[in-house]
């Protein structure tokens, strides 16, 4: 549940990220999924963050809230 870490500081693999607000689909989705993709993406929002640690993610990598 990505909206548990709004506001929050979190980790996926080795970069640290500092979660702001929710965010919806936007017209990028049209670009990436093609036309109607903003329309096949509604409710599937995600967060706006800020990378505070860079690193490596890969597949798998756990996410934690850091306290």
């Amino acid at each position: 549940n990505l909206l548990a870490l709004r506001h929050q500081r979190f980790h996926i693999g080795d970069v640290v990220f500092e979660a702001g607000a929710h965010c919806h689909p936007c017209l990028r989705m049209n670009e990436v999924l093609g036309e109607q993709g903003v329309a096949a993406m509604l409710g599937h929002g995600g967060l706006c963050c800020k990378i505070t640690r860079g690193g490596i993610l890969r597949v798998g990598d756990r996410v934690a809230r850091i306290s």
